[in-house]
């Protein structure tokens, strides 16, 4: 039998420390908006919940030209 890691639903339904999530531009001025995860206007396909367009986390993944 297995167990799930994940730990309370809090956690589960919100994961922005988990990626490590900011409301303000990473390094070089990578943002969410230039992130091929991104989904306009607020969402992302890793982070869980609201952020923010010119937010930044550690699985921002610049979008392919």
């Amino acid at each position: 039998m297995g167990v799930a890691a994940v730990g309370t639903a809090a956690e589960a339904a919100d994961n922005k420390k988990q990626f490590k999530y900011q409301d303000k531009p990473g390094k070089g001025g990578a943002k969410c908006s230039t992130c091929s995860l991104f989904k306009p206007p607020h969402g992302c396909q890793v982070v869980t919940g609201k952020i923010s367009p010119n937010g930044w986390c550690v699985a921002y993944a610049k979008k392919a030209k």
